[in-house]
């Protein structure tokens, strides 16, 4: 904060970071969920530190089902299924995307927020979709 002059003329000035692609603060995820930024970023750090971990129980919890795996995989309905598939899902390439994420002022379009460039979109309920495009398979 400050005050810009040229002549005689003097200007407030306060300066700060504004990200591209809608509200930012409090109502950042209005066309999300209805929940508090603080409640909602917390749902998708417990998916990201779930799968991190290796804990499927703590990822599921925060999943919104049916979750949509890209790259022609399809869909995940159940929690059981989940955890039948999570080495096909959850690969090192995946987990290197994922130690990235930054679950925090996360991009909002279409009702999702994403981390990782859209590696995981969120809705009001959890993860939802996982799209890996740039990840090769770990055989």
């Amino acid at each position: 904060m400050g005050t810009w002059t040229k002549g005689i003329t003097t200007l407030p000035v306060k300066l700060g970071i504004n990200l591209i692609g809608g509200p930012q603060g409090a109502s950042r995820y209005e066309d999300v969920t209805k929940e508090s930024a603080n409640v909602f970023e917390a749902r998708a750090r417990h998916f990201i530190d779930g799968a991190l971990s290796g804990n499927k129980n703590e990822a599921a919890s925060a999943t919104s089902f049916p979750l949509n795996i890209g790259s022609r995989r399809g869909l995940i309905r159940t929690r059981q299924e989940l955890f039948r598939r999570w080495d096909e899902i959850f690969t090192p390439c995946l987990l290197s995307r994922l130690k990235l994420a930054v679950p925090h002022e996360m991009f909002v379009h279409d009702g999702l927020a994403m981390v990782s460039n859209g590696t995981v979109w969120f809705d009001a309920k959890g993860a939802t979709s996982i799209d890996t495009p740039n990840c090769k398979r770990v055989s």
